[in-house]
């Protein structure tokens, strides 16, 4: 009798720490999918802030373009080597689009990567116009790495880097 107890003593034992271990393994699958759940959230969230560049390029718009840029934006032109401010960029992108045509820009290739307040897009993009064709130029091809940060609750421009070449 003692042994049959002492038998349903252990298997009650064992049932509680497999029972313990299966409920930490479930927590575990459930904490790793809900991590895969937010990393598709912000790469949907930087595919977003990169539909909003192609919006405002579409509608040549300077200020739409730098709006949700953070105060301290910088941009680099590979193509000049400038380094530009906020203040400068406008000045650049109020130029660029004074002959009021729209630009077509389409992005390929976009590689997102993700930490809690900031997101990295890289990506190829090309740019057209019938601004580009009026001076003999087919289209712009390029690639630029966009950095945005979270200010508050909202996503921010902090840098943009970029070179392209005229086909």
């Amino acid at each position: 009798m003692i042994y049959v107890l002492l038998i349903l003593g252990v298997g009650a034992a064992g049932g509680y720490l497999l029972s313990q271990k299966v409920d930490e393994w479930r927590a575990k699958r459930e904490a790793a999918r809900v991590e895969v759940v937010k990393q598709e959230d912000l790469t949907q969230t930087a595919r977003g802030l990169l539909d909003r560049e192609k919006e405002a390029f579409q509608s040549h718009d300077a200020d739409q373009l730098l709006n949700n840029c953070a105060s301290d934006y910088t941009e680099v032109n590979g193509n000049s080597g400038e380094s530009m401010d906020l203040a400068r960029a406008r000045i650049y992108y109020h130029d660029y689009f004074r002959d009021g045509q729209a630009v077509k820009l389409e992005f390929s290739n976009i590689q997102v990567r993700t930490a809690p307040n900031a997101l990295i897009a890289d990506a190829d993009f090309m740019k057209t116009s019938n601004a580009y064709t009026q001076k003999n130029i087919q289209s712009y091809k390029g690639h630029g790495v966009w950095i945005f940060v979270r200010q508050n609750a909202d996503w921010r421009l902090a840098s943009f880097a970029w070179s392209e070449t005229a086909f």
